[in-house]
């Protein structure tokens, strides 16, 4: 699995996260990936092969070449296609050109081919903060750094059997947000707060879900074991933006827009209170 990379850990992205764009010096990050794997012997075809795909992907009309040109056509059309068809390119990479590689004393099966391809792409897409990242061959849409940080957290903080309901709950939200290629939103909210109430009815042993309002307020004050009004309140709130909101709960349809920005913050808002409660009510320290 790729690492998170040093300018999202330490919070050095400043810039917007770019959906809409794959821009030059990330093209340039690809092409030392490309020039990498090639070497490893791990390209089938090598690079006549990417040529022929590279158009095929920028719909270049292809014609006979000599093989000692094709790197010099690869690396030229790189910087021609949209940035939507160089995301197709890398996919198409990934599923027809990756090869096991067999050479003594550097064995490489072709999973081992396409995981370390996929770390690499996904550590360049990170480190340029675009929206998108590859698991399994496609991509999906991974949301602003802040949402895969909390994404990873949330497999260690819900890791425990007892939180394997509420688990479901996020995970099924996560791949919501990342359904390709349109996001299910509404139902991405939905499984969200589904999460937050499963945990804290395995926190409280109460059956939360029957009247999470009702229960929250039970748990508001200043005494020990208890949670702060401001912060039950912005809870309820969530919860109640879920039943307010256009398509989420009960086939809403005159209710609050929601867009992928407030599923995105959902998701985050979701996975800070869930580690909230877990540190607050579960009396135990959230292990990171």
């Amino acid at each position: 699995m790729s690492k998170i990379p040093f300018r999202i850990r330490h919070g050095l992205l400043n810039e917007k996260t770019i959906d809409d764009d794959f821009p030059e010096h990330t093209r340039n990050g690809l092409y030392n990936i490309l020039y990498e794997f090639v070497e490893k012997g791990c390209i089938k075809g090598s690079w006549l092969s990417m040529r022929q795909e590279i158009y095929r992907c920028g719909r270049i009309k292809f014609t006979n070449q000599d093989e000692d040109f094709c790197q010099n056509d690869v690396e030229s059309a790189l910087y021609k296609l949209e940035w939507s068809q160089i995301y197709t390119f890398i996919e198409r990479i990934y599923e027809k050109l990756l090869k096991a590689r067999y050479v003594p004393g550097d064995l490489i099966e072709l999973e081992e081919a396409q995981l370390r391809f996929q770390d690499e792409i996904n550590t360049l897409v990170r480190e340029d903060n675009l929206a998108y990242e590859i698991m399994d061959g496609q991509f999906i849409r991974g949301g602003h750094a802040i949402t895969r940080k909390n994404v990873e957290k949330m497999g260690i903080v819900l890791a425990e059997n007892r939180f394997s309901q509420a688990r479901t709950h996020y995970n099924k939200a996560l791949k919501f947000f990342r359904k390709n290629p349109q996001p299910d939103i509404e139902n991405s909210v939905k499984e969200s707060i589904c999460a937050l109430e499963s945990t804290v009815e395995v926190i409280t042993g109460k059956p939360v879900a029957n009247d999470f309002t009702k229960y929250l307020n039970k748990l508001q004050g200043n005494a020990e074991g208890q949670i702060p009004s401001p912060i039950v309140q912005s809870v309820i709130k969530i919860f109640a933006y879920r039943g307010g909101a256009k398509g989420v709960s009960h086939g809403n349809t005159n209710g609050l827009n929601i867009s992928i920005h407030e599923a995105e913050l959902v998701l985050n808002l979701v996975a800070g209170y869930i580690t909230y409660f877990i540190d607050k009510l579960n009396y135990d320290e959230v292990p990171f």
